[in-house]
C-alpha cells in the first residue's frame, strides 16, 4: 500500500554549475552536467525503502520526466556520478523508449540507506545531459514522480509529484556574436519621479567583416529592465513605473515605429542585419524617482542562427539634470531657456527650511515668496560692480512687510530716492524728497503738487460764499479747531449729493436723508433699492447691537423680516426667553438649549411630536445612558418608513413600511403584524453556487450542481446562538428523487478529510480563539458538493495604514508593506465615522493606493481588504449527514465484525469440547 499525500515533503531542483535553471542547446557530444537537488521539505525525516532486484520502470525512487522534444535522444549518454544511486533509462534501438504521452524519463533507484532530515539536500550530478535543437530557445517544465519513501515511525511508503521550469538555452555556434548597442543621444534620464523620459537605443552589426548576421523563425531580442524599490540602488524604477514604459521598435525595410510587447519584458523580431544596419529601439514614458546612479537595461537575444543565446547590458544614469545642447533642465527633459526649472526655486539661509524664498509660476501667475521673512522682501538695484549683494553698492530699492506694507525708494538716503507711477504712458503720481506731485514730476512748492488741464478738476474746496464752503479740513496741529467739515455751515436750501458710478446714492436735504432716493420726504430716512438689496444693516463691536432687520412695508407679496448677519463665518443668532437663552444658530447648526450645537439640530431635552391629543404622541430623548425612540397612544405599534421621495407624502407609497415594533414586544421586518417576536418576511434573490443549500422561504431542500439562484431572507456574518436549536422542514412528500446514500463512499470519503485547528485573521469581529474545523479548499477535492463560491472580501491586508492623505478629494493610503492590488480591485476599509466601506481602487506603487470621492475623515482608517470571487463556504449539513451515513457504515462493519467473532466462538467452544472428550479416560 502506497499513501499519496497532497502537501509534498519533497521538493526538487535542476541547476548548472551557475546556479541557473538552464539546458544547454549544443553539438559537444560532452554535454553538460546538471545538479538534482532534492530536498526535504516536511517536519518528519525521509529515508528510501530498501528495494529487491534491479533499478526498472517500476522498480525505482525518483523519476525525472521531460517534456517531448526536451532532451536530446540520439544514442544519449547520459551518466550520473554517484556511488549511491543507479540510472535506469529505458532504451530501445540505444534511445530512450518514450512513455505513451511522448514524454521520456530517467530513473533513480537508491542501492543504500541514507536519512534527510527537515531542510536538508540530496545532490546528484547527472552528466553529458544536453537538449533537442529542434524548437530552439524555450521554456519547459520538468516533472519529479517520488515513490518507496518513508517517514520517519512509518513503515507506509508515499509517493508523490512536483514540477519546476526549466529553461532550453542555445549553446551552438560562436559564443561572441558582433552586435554593437548604445544610445543614439543621452543615455541620461530624469529622476524627479514624474519626468516621462525616452531613450533611443539602436543594435547594429558592427562587424569588421561583410559579415551577415541571419534571422530564423524563432530569432528575437528581448529588451528588459528590472523594477523595485529605491532602496534597490540596481533598479532603474519601481514595478508600476516599469510596466508603465513603452517600447517600440523599428528595423531595417519597417515604415514607421512598431509598438512591442508588453512589460516588463519586450520582445522584438530579429531580422537579417548586413554590416551597417541596426534596429532602433525607443523607450518612451520611462519615470523614475530612484537616487541617482548608473542602472542598466539587458538585451537579451536569442535563436540567432550560428551564434550562442546572450545577454547584452546598456548603461542608463540618473541625473536630477537634463542637458540638452547647450541648455540646462531641472524636473524637464526638454529645456527652454539656458536654465529651464520645472517647480518651485527655492533659496534659504544655512540649513533651517523655514528661512527660505521661491520661485514658481503655477500656470496662471508668477510668485515670489518669502518664508520666516519678519523684514519683509527686498529688492535692491545697484550700477556698480564691486562688493557683495549685501554691502552699500547695492542699495535697498522696495521693501515688501508680512503686515502688507509696501516701502518704496531707497530708506539708507531719502533725500536722493523718488518715486515714479505711470499710467497710460505718462507719469502721474511722483513722491520726491517727501513731497508729492499728482501730475507734476517735480512737487517743490508744496507738500502735495496738483497739475493738469484747465478741464481737469483736482482738490475743489470753493464757494461763492466764503462762509458757507464745503469743507474737508482738518488742523491736527491746531490747539482749537480739529474737526472736518463736510458741507455747507449755512443755508436752507443747501444739499448734500454723493455719486457713485454715475448714480446719486446719498442724498441728504432739507434734514432727511435718503439712500438710492434723491427726494427724501416722507421720513427722517428713506431706503429705496431692488428685491435683492439690503436695507439696513445695524453693526456695532457691540455684539449685542449686531443685526440686520429688513422689512418692505409696500411689497404686497414679501413682508417677511431677516434678522441675522448674512454672510460671515462667525455670525451667529441667538434668541433669549426670561433670560435664558433658548435657541442659537451658530456656524449653520442651530441648537434649542444648547448655545454651542453640535449637530445641524442639537436639542437638550426631548423632542415631542403629536397628533392634536397630547396622549397620542412620539418623542425622542437621549437619558445620559442609553437613547431612546418613545410612541404613546400607539397600539398600532412604531412603524419605520423609509422611501426614496416622491410627490405622495409621507403616509403615501413614495415611503414605504419597512419595519414594524409593537407594543407586545413584537418586531416585524416587512411585516406590519409580527406573530413573532422576531417575524422576518421577503427575500432576495441569492447565487449560491454549486452544491446542497437551504431554501428557507419555501421550506424545501433540493441537490444542485454548478451556478443556483436562491430565495433567501436572513443572512448572518457570525454565528447564530439558539436555546433550543434550528428547525428546518423535512418532510418526505415536499422532496423528490430520493436515494440512498451509499455509506461506505462517504466512510471513504471521511477518512481524507483534515480537521484542522485555527484562528480567524479579523479577530475583531471573529474572535481569536483557537477553533476546530475545515478548509473548504481542502473539502472541494473529497466534497465538491458541500462548497459553494461567492464574492466575499478577505483580510489579506488588515492593517492601518502608515500614511494617509487627502489628494483632490481622493483618499491616498500607503501601507507598510507590499498591498498585492492590481487596479480595479475592490477593497474594504473603515473610516472614523462610519463602518466599512468598500470601493474600487487606483494603484500609485506597490505599497501605495488610492480611493476616489472619499467623503469622510484621512485619519484613523484601517484596511480590511480586497474582494474575490471565489470566496468560499461550505455546507456543514451536507458533512454532518455524510458523517452520519460513515457511522452507519461503520456500524454495520462492526456488526459483520461481532457475528464473524460469535460464529468462531462457537467454533473454539467445539473444539474445546472435543479435545477435553478426547483426554478423559475411557
Amino acid at each position: 500500500m502506497t499513501n499519496t499525500i497532497s502537501s509534498q515533503p519533497i521538493d526538487f531542483d535542476l541547476y548548472d554549475e551557475e546556479d541557473q535553471q538552464v539546458l544547454f542547446i549544443t553539438d559537444d557530444i560532452a554535454g553538460q552536467d546538471l545538479t538534482f537537488e532534492i530536498t526535504n521539505t516536511s517536519d518528519k525525516p525521509v529515508s528510501p525503502k530498501l528495494l529487491n532486484g534491479n533499478a526498472s520502470r517500476l522498480n525505482y525512487h525518483f523519476e525525472l520526466v521531460f517534456r517531448s522534444a526536451t532532451l536530446y535522444n540520439v544514442q544519449p549518454a547520459i551518466t550520473i556520478n554517484d556511488t549511491r544511486f543507479d540510472l535506469f533509462m529505458d532504451k530501445e534501438n540505444g534511445n530512450i523508449k518514450a512513455n505513451p504521452d511522448g514524454t521520456l524519463s530517467l530513473f533513480f533507484y537508491s542501492k543504500g540507506s541514507w536519512t534527510l532530515r527537515k531542510g536538508e539536500k540530496l545532490l546528484i550530478t547527472i552528466s553529458k545531459i544536453r537538449a533537442e535543437a529542434t524548437n530552439g530557445t524555450r521554456g519547459t517544465r520538468v516533472m519529479l514522480r517520488c515513490q518507496n519513501l518513508l517517514h520517519a515511525g512509518n513503515n507506509i511508503p508515499f509517493s508523490g509529484i512536483k514540477e519546476m521550469h526549466l529553461n532550453i538555452v542555445n549553446h551552438r555556434g560562436k559564443k561572441n556574436i558582433p552586435l554593437n548597442v548604445g544610445f543614439v543621444g543621452s543615455n541620461m534620464i530624469l529622476n524627479n519621479g514624474n519626468a516621462s523620459n525616452t531613450l533611443k537605443l539602436r543594435i547594429s552589426n558592427a562587424s569588421r567583416k561583410d559579415t551577415v548576421i541571419e534571422s530564423s523563425a524563432g530569432s528575437k531580442l528581448i529588451l528588459s529592465m528590472e523594477g523595485g524599490t529605491p532602496v534597490q540602488e540596481w533598479t532603474i524604477a519601481t514595478d508600476g513605473q516599469v510596466n508603465a514604459t513603452q517600447v517600440s521598435y523599428k528595423r531595417p525595410g519597417d515604415q514607421n515605429l512598431i509598438e512591442a510587447a508588453a512589460a516588463p519584458a519586450w520582445e522584438i523580431p530579429f531580422v537579417t542585419l548586413r554590416k551597417g544596419e541596426f534596429i532602433d529601439v525607443q523607450i518612451a514614458n520611462l519615470v523614475t524617482g530612484h537616487p541617482a546612479g548608473h542602472t542598466n537595461l539587458f538585451l537579451h537575444y536569442e535563436n540567432i542562427p550560428g551564434y550562442w543565446d546572450g545577454e547584452i547590458a546598456a548603461i542608463v544614469e540618473r541625473e536630477p539634470l537634463a542637458f540638452l545642447s547647450n541648455r540646462v533642465g531641472i524636473g524637464t527633459t526638454n529645456p527652454y531657456f539656458k536654465l529651464d526649472v520645472l517647480g518651485v526655486i527655492g533659496l534659504r539661509k544655512d540649513g533651517a527650511p523655514w528661512d527660505h524664498m521661491f520661485l514658481h509660476h503655477d500656470g496662471a501667475a508668477g510668485y515670489v515668496s518669502a518664508g520666516g521673512a519678519e523684514d519683509g522682501l527686498v529688492l535692491r538695484v545697484g550700477s556698480v560692480n564691486s562688493g557683495t549683494y549685501t554691502e552699500q553698492p547695492y542699495p535697498e530699492m522696495m521693501r515688501l512687510r508680512p503686515n502688507g506694507d509696501v516701502q518704496l525708494g531707497p530708506a539708507q538716503n531719502p533725500a536722493t530716492g523718488t518715486l515714479h507711477l505711470y499710467s497710460g504712458g505718462a507719469e502721474t503720481l511722483t513722491i520726491k524728497a517727501g513731497k508729492l506731485g499728482i501730475g507734476n514730476a517735480n512737487p517743490a512748492t508744496a507738500k502735495l503738487v496738483i497739475t493738469g488741464r484747465s478741464e481737469e478738476e483736482g482738490l475743489d474746496l470753493s464757494s461763492a460764499n466764503q462762509y458757507a464752503n464745503a469743507r474737508v479740513l482738518r488742523n491736527s496741529l491746531s490747539p482749537i479747531d480739529k474737526d472736518m467739515y463736510i458741507g455747507y455751515q449755512s443755508g436752507t436750501n443747501s444739499s448734500l449729493h454723493l455719486f457713485s458710478n454715475n448714480n446719486e446714492t446719498l442724498t441728504i436735504k432739507a434734514g432727511k436723508v435718503g439712500i438710492g432716493n434723491t427726494a427724501p420726504t416722507t421720513a427722517k430716512l428713506v431706503i429705496t433699492g431692488g428685491w435683492g438689496e439690503e436695507g439696513l444693516d445695524l453693526a456695532s463691536t457691540d455684539q449685542y447691537a449686531n443685526a440686520r432687520v429688513i422689512r418692505n412695508s409696500l411689497s404686497t407679496i414679501d413682508k417677511d423680516m431677516y434678522i441675522g448677519f448674512q454672510s460671515g463665518a462667525n455670525s451667529s443668532l441667538h434668541l433669549f426667553s426670561n433670560n435664558t437663552e433658548t435657541v442659537t444658530v451658530k456656524n449653520n447648526k442651530a441648537g434649542i438649549g444648547i448655545t454651542e450645537p453640535y449637530f445641524s439640530l442639537d436639542v437638550k431635552g426631548r423632542i415631542g411630536l403629536r397628533n392634536e391629543a397630547p396622549w397620542d404622541h412620539m418623542f425622542l430623548h437621549h437619558d445620559g445612558v442609553s437613547g431612546f425612540i418613545t410612541a404613546g397612544g400607539a397600539e398600532g405599534g412604531l412603524a419605520f418608513r423609509v422611501g426614496n421621495g416622491g410627490s405622495n407624502g409621507y403616509e403615501g407609497q413614495s415611503y414605504p413600511e419597512v419595519a414594524r415594533l409593537m407594543p407586545n414586544g413584537r418586531m416585524g421586518i416587512n411585516n406590519s403584524n409580527p406573530g413573532y417576536p422576531l417575524h422576518v418576511s421577503g427575500s432576495v434573490n441569492y447565487d449560491l453556487g454549486g452544491g446542497f443549500y437551504f431554501m428557507f422561504k419555501n421550506e424545501s431542500r433540493q441537490a444542485g450542481s454548478g451556478s443556483h439562484v436562491n430565495s433567501i431572507t436572513i443572512k448572518a456574518d457570525a454565528g447564530i446562538e439558539s436555546s433550543l436549536g434550528l428547525y428546518c422542514t423535512s418532510d418526505k412528500r415536499i422532496k423528490k428523487g430520493i436515494q440512498q446514500a451509499d455509506p461506505f463512499a462517504a466512510l471513504d470519503c471521511l477518512k481524507k478529510l483534515d480537521v484542522v485547528d485555527y484562528q480567524y485573521i479579523d479577530f475583531v469581529t471573529l474572535g481569536d480563539k483557537k477553533s476546530k474545523g475545515f478548509i473548504a479548499q481542502d473539502i472541494a477535492a473529497i466534497f465538491p458538493e458541500a462548497v459553494a463560491k461567492r464574492p466575499g472580501f478577505i483580510p489579506d491586508i488588515y492593517n492601518i495604514p502608515e500614511a494617509t492623505r487627502l489628494e483632490n478629494g481622493h483618499l491616498v493610503l500607503t501601507m507598510k508593506d507590499a498591498h498585492n492590488l492590481v487596479p480595479g480591485d475592490v477593497v474594504r476599509l473603515a473610516g472614523k465615522e462610519a463602518d466599512f466601506f468598500e470601493a474600487a481602487i487606483q494603484v500609485v506603487d506597490e505599497k501605495t493606493f488610492k480611493v476616489q470621492n472619499w467623503s469622510g475623515s484621512p485619519d484613523h482608517v484601517f484596511v480590511y481588504g480586497k474582494q474575490v470571487e471565489d470566496f468560499m463556504t461550505l455546507d456543514y449539513d451536507y458533512i454532518f449527514c455524510a458523517g452520519i451515513g460513515a457511522t452507519q457504515a461503520l456500524s454495520k462493519q462492526v456488526d459483520e465484525l461481532n457475528a464473524r467473532l460469535n460464529i468462531q466462538e462457537v467454533k473454539v467452544q467445539e473444539m474445546e469440547e472435543s479435545i477435553k472428550g478426547r483426554m478423559m479416560p475411557s
